[in-house]
């Protein structure tokens, strides 16, 4: 139901996109050519003749008159508008808001309470948030006001709130962690999915790019195939907080959550994957415990 900004030309291929594509970010949107939307509030709202703060259908209305990058299902380029798509996509399918849908069809029934949706000031912050640190104390220029102010990096600079479906959530480790349970398919839980549903998730793409190899990027995880088993993972980071989930091999999965960013991000995901690991294999019996109970 969202038409593009007045006078613009959509892309006929933007017709072709499907759901499956947008998950395994392949869409038609590489950042490296065109540039993340989701970070450009000043100038879509420019264009558009709106206010700050902008919302996540302006951007989407503003992307409709944006040529594509490449054609929908040749390739996968990382893609954060493409899953801002699906979240308007669980709007319109559910006539409900993105957060009300996910927490009481999802999360609820998988006993995570906690879990909201962040905002971008720090005066509205959640009463059990962590501060969020970037650089010691510098300071930008907010997107989220209607004047310009100077805010802390993590609290204004960018826009959470338009980044809902793809990066918007506020969650403790310890509910990540009943997510991915609740999803996995070989703990002791049932899962929530289906055999064949965790199947699609993490299979491999039909497409040419990912035909070879052990790791390719599948509906929201990055996936290393092993000879009897897969390991899920996918790391996350903003100005202020980095993260990393790994759904590893042997029934085990970790998850780790900072709230600042360091200032060599990849290199420092890559050697704390290789700590844990080291940490993990060290362990040679693990206690039956169900902590879940205990930590609400």
């Amino acid at each position: 139901d969202l038409k593009p900004m007045e006078g613009a030309t959509v892309d006929p291929r933007i017709k072709e996109i499907t759901i499956r594509e947008l998950l395994q970010h392949s869409g038609g949107w590489d950042r490296d050519k065109s540039g993340d939307p989701m970070f450009r509030d000043r100038q879509i709202a420019e264009d558009m003749h709106a206010s700050l703060p902008i919302d996540s259908k302006t951007i989407v209305r503003w992307m409709l008159g944006q040529p594509l990058d490449f054609d929908p299902g040749t390739k996968s380029v990382y893609s954060n508008f493409g899953y801002c798509i699906l979240g308007r996509v669980i709007e319109k399918v559910s006539g409900q808001s993105y957060e009300s849908y996910v927490c009481k069809k999802i999360l609820a029934p998988m006993g995570i309470k906690r879990m909201k949706l962040g905002r971008s000031l720090i005066e509205q912050r959640a009463k059990d948030e962590v501060h969020y640190y970037y650089l010691g104390d510098r300071m930008g220029e907010s997107v989220v006001t209607k004047d310009p102010k100077q805010v802390l990096i993590p609290y204004g600079t960018f826009n959470i709130e338009a980044m809902d479906a793809h990066g918007g959530w506020i969650a403790s480790v310890v509910d990540m962690m009943r997510f991915v349970v609740a999803i996995d398919g070989r703990g002791k839980t049932e899962s929530v999915l289906k055999r064949s549903s965790i199947d699609l998730m993490v299979g491999r793409p039909d497409r040419k790019d990912a035909a070879k190899g052990d790791r390719y990027y599948a509906c929201g995880w990055d996936v290393i195939a092993l000879p009897n088993d897969k390991i899920w993972m996918h790391s996350g980071k903003l100005a202020g907080s980095a993260d990393m989930i790994v759904r590893y091999v042997d029934g085990m999965s970790w998850i780790v959550i900072f709230n600042d960013l360091p200032r060599r991000p990849d290199p420092f995901y890559g050697d704390f994957d290789n700590v844990v690991r080291d940490a993990i294999l060290s362990v040679k019996e693990w206690p039956d415990v169900d902590l879940f109970k205990k930590y609400n």
